[in-house]
């Protein structure tokens, strides 16, 4: 198997779109499709389905990339291990994150990369449901996520709770809705863009039982487990509404959209550090992992 075709897919998979993968990979469209096509054809399956919304890998697909991006975070792994044998003082960190927790690293990777010029770290994105995978395989140093399924044998320290936010076009806002809080009963009408695990159980399914208890019928037009393709989505003009975390919207100001604090107390996710229990951290990625909660508690303060 190529490892380069790999390589390819897993972003195409990331991106969304070949083209946007092609320019990341600074390479032309042409042969990146031709290597995906290559790769569904030594698989004789179709591994991304082309649509309106972009890329979508097919379940095939989500399976490939899950196993590639763990082959090929160990090749990587091992690549950095020898290259620091030959004497360099330089320590390599693999950390997985969250889409919906890539905010808590902007303000600690400042300093560590400001402070800290031999550490070398490599962020991998993913749902929490594959980081707990990549944890379990030991492909990761640390994770920063969503509370897993199954903490059995993980350390965690939590962050604070955060809440969902809804973004709203302007133009289907009424004339008498509050200013900054809605309810489900605001959004209930609308279609809507909603965060969903690849697999497992989160935030989308707490929602959908919370609208129905109520008695209200979502209609769900997207559902993505990346909050990046979510808010590309929200930019992009449709007359839906988006539920995104409220921690993913810092810096976030789509034209023409309005963010409102979903005030819903039961709709909520709690983001932390999680590592393996019977894993001693390095000092170093003791340092890391200690940066971003000390960040974020920082941020909180009173």
């Amino acid at each position: 198997m190529d490892l380069k075709r790999l390589r390819y897919f897993c972003a195409i998979v990331e991106h969304g779109q070949i083209s946007k993968a092609a320019q990341a990979l600074n390479m032309a469209q042409p042969p990146l499709s031709l290597r995906l096509k290559e790769l569904e054809e030594e698989f004789s399956v179709q591994l991304i389905q082309r649509g309106s919304r972009g890329c979508v890998p097919t379940e095939a697909g989500r399976r490939l990339y899950e196993r590639a991006r763990m082959v090929l975070s160990e090749i990587d792994g091992l690549t950095e291990e020898m290259k620091s044998e030959e004497g360099d003082d330089v320590s390599y960190i693999v950390i997985g994150v969250s889409s919906t927790c890539a905010s808590f690293l902007r303000a600690p990777l400042l300093r560590i990369c400001g402070h800290h010029p031999r550490l070398i770290l490599r962020v991998l994105l993913g749902d929490s449901t594959w980081l707990e995978t990549m944890l379990r395989d030991r492909c990761i140093d640390f994770a920063l996520m969503q509370t897993p399924e199954d903490s059995t044998g993980l350390l965690m320290h939590r962050l604070p709770k955060c809440r969902f936010a809804a973004l709203v076009p302007e133009r289907l806002i009424p004339a008498d809705w509050p200013t900054d809080r809605l309810k489900l009963e605001h959004i209930a009408r609308f279609p809507l863009l909603v965060l969903r695990r690849s697999s497992g159980t989160g935030f989308y399914e707490r929602f959908l039982r919370l609208m129905h208890s109520r008695g209200l019928k979502p209609k769900v037009i997207m559902d993505c487990p990346d909050v990046r393709v979510l808010r590309d989505a929200c930019s992009s003009g449709m007359n839906a509404v988006t539920l995104l975390p409220e921690s993913e919207l810092r810096d976030y100001r789509p034209h023409q959209v309005r963010p409102f604090i979903l005030d819903e107390p039961d709709i909520f996710f709690i983001p932390l550090v999680a590592r393996l229990a019977n894993q001693q951290p390095s000092r170093d990625v003791q340092m890391v992992m200690d940066s971003i909660l000390e960040s974020e508690a920082a941020a909180n303060a009173p």
